[in-house]
This record gives C-alpha cells, sequence and structure tokens, in this order.
C-alpha cells in the first residue's frame, strides 16, 4: 500500500493533493491514499491564491473550472514577482530589482533563445527574463492578463480588442 502525506493545507497543498490524485488513480482502483494536514491554528497565508499561466492547465488537467476556482478562492492572476535588492544591498541611494516572469520564454521545438542572447554585449544586455518574455514590461505598466467577465484565461495577455467602428 502506497500512501503520501502533504504537509500544509494552502492552496498549494490542496492543488498537490488533488493534481496526485488526479494523476495517480483513486485508493480504489490501487492508487496512493493521500493525507493533507493542516493546522487548525495556522490561517492562510495568502501567498498560493495567486494564479499564474500554467495555472490553467492545471485547472483542466483537475476538472475544475477556472472562473470557479478563481471567485471561490478570491485568486489573482500574477504575470510574476518583483525581487527588490536582489543581487545587491542597496546603497548610495541606488537599488535593484528584478522581475522574474511566471509565462514561460517563447519556445519552439529545437530552438533556444539562450545563444543569440549570450552573443550580446554581456555590458549592455537586458536580463534575459526581460529579454524573452514581455512580463517586466507589463508589470511595469500595471496591466493584468484578464479583466472580469473576458471568459477563461488564454494565455499571458487579453487579446487585444478589436478597433471600435464608427
Amino acid at each position: 500500500m502506497r500512501s503520501i502525506m502533504i504537509i500544509g493545507g494552502g492552496t498549494a497543498g490542496w492543488l498537490a493533493a488533488a493534481f496526485l490524485a488526479r494523476a495517480l488513480g483513486p485508493r480504489e482502483a490501487g492508487g496512493p491514499r493521500i493525507t493533507l494536514l493542516e493546522s487548525p491554528e495556522i490561517g492562510t497565508i495568502g501567498v498560493g491564491e495567486g494564479a499564474f499561466p500554467t495555472m490553467r492547465s492545471t485547472l483542466q488537467f483537475l476538472g475544475i473550472d477556472e472562473t470557479h476556482f478563481i471567485r471561490s478562492t478570491a485568486a489573482t492572476f500574477k504575470q510574476g514577482i518583483r525581487f527588490d535588492d536582489w543581487l545587491r544591498a542597496p546603497g548610495t541611494g541606488k537599488r535593484h530589482s528584478y522581475i522574474h516572469p511566471f509565462e514561460p520564454p517563447f519556445y519552439a521545438e529545437g530552438l533556444s533563445l539562450v545563444p543569440y542572447w549570450l552573443q550580446q554585449d554581456p555590458r549592455t544586455r537586458l536580463p534575459f527574463a526581460e529579454a524573452v518574455t514581455i512580463q517586466s514590461r507589463v508589470v511595469q505598466a500595471q496591466l493584468g492578463p484578464k479583466g472580469p467577465g473576458e471568459g477563461d484565461f488564454a494565455g499571458p495577455l487579453r487579446p487585444p480588442k478589436p478597433p471600435s467602428r464608427a
């Protein structure tokens, strides 16, 4: 008999339990016994309630309706996470920030953008994530991937609105 214990009942813990149950099959069909241990004394921290672009495939795999999930968890869609002063401590009024995108860079079979990025002058090239994704520009412009009532999440940005015909 196989068993799995997941420690922590936040969004990540519950999604991990659901994903494993779906991927490995129900206990009655030879799947593992999955136990989720959560503390009644520790409240939700609020970190896992954000949804990132790959969340759509996770919800689809689990058979969970995206709109219902987002409304039930009060989740938000995230473009990435900004790390302030990650590379070096702030000094003489200079600060550094880095946006780690949640959307992976463009990928095609047999094609990698890394060699092309490395060929650029290291003194002047953009950081890799900024060079190969649009998330940092989206965050700086304070844009979101979708608005209320726009249907299921389809990518890192909402589709452009067609021009109005006057």
